[in-house]
């Protein structure tokens, strides 16, 4: 089955929708913030990522532009989770090739699956920096 890796700051969230996860068959890593998502990434590429935008240490706007940057997981598909309608950061995020975005409070748990499903189906990111100067080399850690 295929990993995810969810990254989100709330643990009661966590909890609940990492239980429905393992519930449906994927096997889960979480993250509490960008940047332990950032490390579990380099150990452990997921196969998705579902990820809040409003996270300590490192937004996950900050979090996607960097995997966007490097070849190797430029290509992660990524489904957003989020309360932050209206934000600058939904602004931010919407450039960056997701998937797709789902409101917390009115995304149910089969929303959820049915995006990480998708997805998984879709044919990953264009590869395409949204600007070259920011493609980085495959060697460089991003840490």
């Amino acid at each position: 089955m295929s990993r995810v890796l969810f990254v989100e700051d709330d643990a009661d969230t966590r909890e609940v929708v990492s239980l429905m996860l393992l519930r449906a068959g994927f096997e889960l890593d979480t993250a509490a913030n960008g940047r332990d998502a950032l490390a579990l990434t380099i150990q452990k590429p997921p196969d998705v990522l579902l990820l809040d935008l409003a996270l300590p240490q490192m937004d996950g706007v900050a979090l996607v532009r960097v995997l966007r940057s490097y070849l190797r997981w430029a290509s992660i598909p990524v489904v957003v989770l989020t309360a932050m309608a209206g934000s600058p950061l939904m602004d931010e995020i919407t450039g960056l090739h997701v998937t797709r975005i789902l409101l917390k409070g009115s995304a149910t748990f089969d929303h959820i699956l049915a995006a990480l499903r998708d997805a998984l189906d879709k044919p990953p990111p264009s590869g395409k920096p949204n600007n070259p100067e920011d493609w980085r080399p495959d060697e460089a850690s991003p840490l």
